[in-house]
């Protein structure tokens, strides 16, 4: 079993939309995680997307983070987590299991929130 060490801000996705049509999400809450990677970065992206002879792009902040929570955390896909000043969106969450068989925590693959 792992033992959060990091504190971060978890913000759930109420299915709501604001006035700008981005989706809405609760108040933040104070939670504990587990950090396994969060590297963030900067990269060229392709700005077309038939990527023609003109090979315009365009350079974009990219995270690849993977962060486990506690069972009784509720993460659920959509959802706003900061930690460690970088504000992620929950793209995946995958339930991880001990040998015995019951639910040891939460496994969240998340991508910079744009």
């Amino acid at each position: 079993m792992f033992r959060p060490n990091i504190h971060c801000l978890i913000s759930r996705l109420t299915g709501d939309y604001d006035i700008h049509g981005q989706p809405a999400h609760e108040p933040a809450k104070s939670a504990w995680c587990a950090v396994v990677r969060l590297s963030t970065g900067r990269k060229k992206t392709s700005v077309r997307a038939d990527s023609s002879a003109s090979r315009g792009n365009a350079i974009e902040e990219v995270s690849d983070a993977k962060i486990l929570f506690m069972p009784f955390e509720p993460v659920g896909d959509g959802d706003k987590i900061e930690v460690s000043g970088v504000t992620l969106r929950v793209i995946r969450v995958e339930q991880r299991f001990s040998v015995t068989g019951l639910l040891d925590h939460y496994e969240v693959d998340c991508e910079v929130w744009a």
